[in-house]
């Protein structure tokens, strides 16, 4: 049970971690994105959330109509594209 509880810990301090670094390089960076990348992130993220709505997992988002979703998931194309393409320039 022990080991068990510092896995946990552990796990859940590495994912705390790697989104405060991510919020960070996010904040610190804001340039024009393609805008082929943000669509074709935004159709991923789209079509996976209407997968979890066809299962009725994301509770969150009962009640908002199609253009509030919408709405809010264009943010978070947004950003993964943008974190995609700075972790790629840094990798290189």
């Amino acid at each position: 049970m022990r080991d068990q509880i510092k896995s946990d810990f552990a796990g859940a301090a590495r994912l705390h971690l790697k989104r405060r670094i991510l919020d960070a390089l996010d904040a610190a960076h804001d340039f024009p994105l393609p805008p082929q990348m943000v669509e074709g992130e935004f159709a991923s993220i789209w079509a996976r959330s209407r997968k979890a709505e066809a299962r009725r997992q994301d509770r969150a988002d009962e009640g908002k109509t199609e253009d509030e979703l919408k709405a809010d998931t264009a943010p978070i194309a947004e950003r993964r594209v943008r974190l995609g393409l700075c972790w790629a320039s840094w990798a290189k």
